[in-house]
């Protein structure tokens, strides 16, 4: 018996469709709570095993870029869902299932655990920031990318008396960036993408999903994902040691430089998170999400060192 539940017309058929060419045999699906994109997922319970089935609308996103990330992370020994089969004409990919206990659920759970944990997301950050992209043609996170993030901010949340004086100083605050980009970067790299895998060792005890905008970018975009996110409030005590953590382990590092540019993805990452939520919020009604906008500001409210970045957060109020 195939139970499909809680999900409408026609995508239950397209589900159905699909499955019916694996051989997963008898199996009950479910909705898991939908992330921030137009990306669903569900849980499938089979005879034998458990599998995610992810949805990814072709108008959204091609499963191309997901594809060809999870290709990269297997090959360099990362723990990835492994992909048994996909339909792109549909958007679906039938993938292994890392379980519930993600990082930020287990730290919840278990609190005298975190440092633990966090060590493990930072020890697995810097096996990708060490990896060479010679071989690699991953798209760019360049300014373009990165300057959407303060124009979502802007359109969303600012007035429009501020937006010529707003996009001025984020302009000239990006171009003290270096102009290559140099690493391999998540993009998306927080609690609720990372799983801890208690039968792996190492670095590899962190699972990572969610990673189709697997990009060349900058090192410390990623550790402003994990220190500073949204879902759960990190204090200024603890960023810091985790902070030290990681930079301690990187060779040849330009300190100053590098704190320099957390800040600046400190200020564009939340700045765009808080952007993305008055968005949705507006269009899709997701008022759960409203909290995290105040934690956002937390991030935003601590002693910046950069003229720029303070003058920019004078404008926006915060």
């Amino acid at each position: 018996m195939q139970i499909i539940e809680n999900i409408k017309s026609p995508l239950a058929e397209q589900i159905s469709e699909f499955l019916s060419n694996t051989n997963i045999g008898e199996y009950h699906i479910a909705a898991i709570a939908p992330d921030w994109s137009a990306r669903n997922y569900y849980r499938i319970k089979a005879k034998e095993k458990s599998y995610i089935l992810m949805h990814c609308p072709p108008n959204y996103q091609s499963l191309d870029s997901y594809i060809a990330a999870t290709e990269f992370f297997l090959d360099n020994g990362f723990s990835v869902p492994k992909i048994f089969t996909n339909n792109k004409k549909y958007g679906f990919l039938l993938l292994s299932d890392f379980g519930e206990l993600k990082l930020n659920k287990l730290i919840n759970i278990k609190s005298h655990k975190t440092q633990k944990l966090y060590s493990l997301a930072l020890d697995n950050l810097i096996k990708l920031n060490s990896i060479s992209t010679t071989n690699y043609n991953f798209p760019k996170h360049d300014f373009e990318k990165i300057s959407d993030g303060f124009t979502l901010y802007q359109t969303q949340c600012l007035a429009t008396k501020h937006h010529q004086e707003f996009q001025k100083l984020y302009t000239k605050l990006l171009s003290s960036l270096n102009t290559e980009q140099t690493v391999l970067v998540h993009r998306d790299y927080h609690l609720d993408n990372l799983f801890f895998l208690e039968k792996e060792t190492g670095y590899r005890q962190i699972g990572i999903i969610d990673h189709q905008d697997l990009s060349l970018g900058y090192a410390s975009y990623d550790l402003v994902s994990l220190l500073q996110d949204a879902r759960r409030y990190v204090t200024i005590e603890e960023q810091q040691q985790y902070y030290n953590y990681f930079t301690k382990q990187i060779d040849n590092l330009d300190t100053d430089y590098f704190a320099l540019e957390y800040e600046i993805f400190s200020l564009q990452r939340n700045l765009r998170i808080i952007g993305l939520i008055h968005k949705y919020i507006k269009e899709k009604g997701r008022n759960s999400l409203k909290h995290y906008v105040a934690t956002c500001q937390k991030y935003l409210g601590q002693n910046y060192k950069n003229p720029l970045i303070k003058k920019i957060i004078k404008i926006c109020e915060i």
